[in-house]
């Protein structure tokens, strides 16, 4: 009967087991990014803005990218390049038509021809706005 350490260990790989490491490295990776976060918040109501925006986001990918290397070191006993993290000929290629296809989609660049964006009017000074959707048809 085997005993309770293989829930645990895998005795052939002598590290722990999949599921375990997986937790560890989430756990990890919340003990880097969540006391980093509070310093962002504190920095963000002195700031405010697109910096806070872009430090909050810079602090989760150093909290991720430490969280793994951090458990692939020590738990997995693996490289970082291990990972899929290397850089090589095919990588720029990869990233420019990610960054273009992303700017694309997110620009709006695949709206259909027939319509054009919203136009905001009012009757007059005192009432409110309203929204007018203008399309081909109508």
């Amino acid at each position: 009967m085997p005993s309770i350490t293989h829930l645990f260990w895998n005795a052939t790989e002598a590290r722990p087991r999949a599921i375990w490491r997986i937790l560890a490295q989430i756990l990890i990776a919340l003990l880097i990014i969540i006391p980093l976060e509070e310093v962002t918040q504190a920095l963000a109501l002195e700031h405010g803005g697109m910096p806070a925006l872009l430090l909050g986001n810079g602090i989760f990918l150093v909290g991720v990218c430490g969280s793994v290397w951090l458990s692939g070191h020590v738990l997995c006993r693996r490289s970082f390049a291990a990972f899929g993290f290397q850089l090589h000929r095919g990588w720029s290629g990869d990233f420019g038509l990610g960054l273009c296809l992303g700017a694309l989609l997110r620009g709006g660049g695949l709206r259909r021809p027939h319509e054009q964006p919203s136009q905001v009017r009012g009757d007059d000074d005192t009432g409110p706005a309203r929204v007018e959707r203008h399309t081909a048809e109508g």
